[in-house]
């Protein structure tokens, strides 16, 4: 045996369980299962777990890090971007603040006092799961600590810092969470080097999301804002250069006056992105204008309409990803895949427009990797 086994916190566990606010599907009965089994065998987990955006991976993560802590461990928790790493500190704390579980976070813009202090408190184990981006990766004091690590959504991480992962978890536990794996990665998983474990049952009442693929339209814009405005919702529209973002915002305003629009976008700094999307959260504006700054783990349950200027230049995953991004709560999600009308699109960029209008099932993250594994190839298994 490689490591002793993280065994069931017995009553504690079963009331960590029970504090869960909703059903487990099906499937994620299964995988707690297929987790539990990993936890408690001889070998470390290295496991890619595939689900839907907001089919429930993130609270079978926190289970499998609470069954950690409570066996004494150490987590760190990787997430590409800082917003994530704020949306999942508060969905973490929630979950196990309550059971004595002390949660931190830490991202690349804190300072040098920050870094100190959460490095002392990490040594001192009064830190029992770090949230962090690639940030935690550069200090082996992190790495060599923890005894379980959580990369969510994988794909976004680059090579090179997925070596830096691959050489600095050898023996330790790993779950890689992504709803649309690329292509090496779900190569790695058919090649049997990890586990696979699927999430494919929707959560009840979600309704899969309404795709339509479009040269780019006036007259379409103005109706779905329309529509979305009339039913209390919110509204993503993404553009994804920023030097031109200014100008879509003028645009918007004088087709639709009632709007209230806030611009994102990766220049901006940290502390205004979270400011501006925590208001966009309270509602403060009804159209959250974005660069893919907004592709990641954002869950805003009110706004149900997302507009994608330039579609085709985008790969498969990241347009699954940024679709995820409405139709999260019980409302009818719509996305518009816009095309400018002049674009002479490449035959894979045609397929990939084609699979993703055709995927809009709900659980279809698996498929669209499938298909973008068909469109691009499968990669080396072993890198570049």
């Amino acid at each position: 045996s490689i490591r002793p086994p993280f065994v069931s916190g017995g009553d504690l566990e079963v009331a960590f369980l029970k504090a869960f606010k909703h059903t487990d599907t099906k499937d994620q009965r299964v995988v707690w299962e297929e987790l539990v089994s990993d936890l408690e065998g001889d070998f470390p987990m290295s496991r890619l777990l595939c689900g839907d955006v907001g089919f429930g991976k993130t609270e079978l993560a926190i289970r499998a890090v609470f069954r950690v802590v409570v066996n004494g461990g150490q987590v760190v928790v990787l997430c590409p971007t800082s917003i994530l790493v704020s949306q999942h500190f508060g969905v973490f704390s929630e979950r196990l603040s309550l059971f004595g579980v002390e949660v931190a976070s830490l991202v690349g813009g804190a300072s040098v006092a920050e870094k100190i202090k959460i490095k002392n408190r990490w040594l001192d184990k009064k830190i029992d799961v770090l949230i962090s981006t690639s940030a935690a990766l550069y200090d082996n004091v992190f790495i060599r600590l923890a005894s379980f690590f959580v990369v969510d959504e994988e794909h976004r991480f680059g090579v090179k810092q997925k070596e830096v992962l691959v050489n600095k978890f050898v023996n330790k536990d790993v779950l890689f969470m992504s709803a649309t794996p690329i292509p090496r990665t779900l190569h790695l998983g058919l090649s049997g080097i990890h586990s696979i474990s699927t999430l494919s049952t929707p959560p009840v009442l979600r309704k899969p999301i309404n795709t339509i693929v479009s040269y780019f339209s006036k007259n379409l814009i103005k109706q779905a804002i329309y529509f979305e405005l009339s039913r209390g919702g919110q509204i993503f529209y993404l553009h994804n250069k920023i030097s031109t973002i200014l100008s879509v915002r003028s645009f918007l305003l004088r087709l639709c006056p009632p709007l209230r629009v806030a611009v994102v976008h990766s220049r901006l700094g940290n502390k205004k992105i979270k400011k501006t999307v925590l208001e966009f959260i309270n509602k403060k504006y009804n159209l959250l204008l974005c660069s893919s700054v907004i592709g990641s783990g954002i869950d805003i349950p009110n706004a149900n309409t997302i507009f994608i200027d330039n579609a085709h230049l985008f790969g498969l995953s990241q347009l699954h990803q940024i679709r995820g991004r409405v139709g999260r709560g019980a409302s009818q999600g719509f996305a518009y895949l816009f095309l400018p009308k002049q674009s002479k699109l490449t035959p894979s960029g045609k397929k990939r427009l084609r699979s993703i209008e055709q995927n809009s099932s709900l659980g279809s993250g698996y498929a669209l990797s499938r298909s973008d594994l068909e469109i691009r190839g499968g990669g080396s298994v072993f890198g570049y």
